[in-house]
């Protein structure tokens, strides 16, 4: 049950935390159209960092578990292919 409990919290923040970067970064494609970037250049360059920013460290998190996932704990786990 804590495990499902725990599983269930990661998925649910994981996907807030998707929702939360695709209407930012909405909000930044219309501030763009609108020309809000000439007019306002350190709020659309607040926004614009953030968002690099966000997303590198999203996928600096998804290289690391992906490359940890892969490699074997233990010399016993690794089956040659």
């Amino acid at each position: 049950m804590r495990q499902s409990l725990l599983l269930f919290s990661l998925f649910t923040a994981a996907l807030l935390g998707l929702a939360l970067f695709y209407v930012t970064f909405l909000d930044c494609v219309h501030d763009y159209q609108t020309g809000m970037f000439a007019s306002q250049p350190t709020k659309t360059g607040l926004e614009t960092v953030g968002l690099l920013v966000y997303s590198w460290l999203g996928l600096k998190f998804l290289k690391w578990r992906l490359l940890h996932q892969r490699s074997p704990i233990n010399k016993a786990d690794h089956f040659d292919d």
